[in-house]
């Protein structure tokens, strides 16, 4: 986790989604199980994961969120 964190774009990813700051008032309609990089860290930390299994699941609910919400011509979906 250590390593994705601190790849390039990664930074996006680090804390929960802000609608109202990024101006999306929309996506908890869109997106009904946020993920993000910084709960996955909380969850590693606290020994939340009981398998692997379940952490990977998280790490393709962040991405598979940032598809659903973004369009394919964004810059943001690109990153995802």
């Amino acid at each position: 986790m250590n390593t994705l964190w601190r790849t390039n774009h990664a930074w996006i990813f680090h804390e929960p989604v802000d609608p109202t700051k990024l101006n999306i008032p929309d996506y908890f309609d869109v997106v009904k199980n946020p993920m993000d990089f910084g709960t996955i860290k909380k969850k590693l930390n606290n020994n939340a994961y009981n398998s692997g299994e379940k952490f990977i699941e998280d790490l393709e609910l962040v991405f598979n969120n940032c598809r659903l919400y973004n369009p394919p011509e964004s810059d943001v979906w690109v990153i995802c």
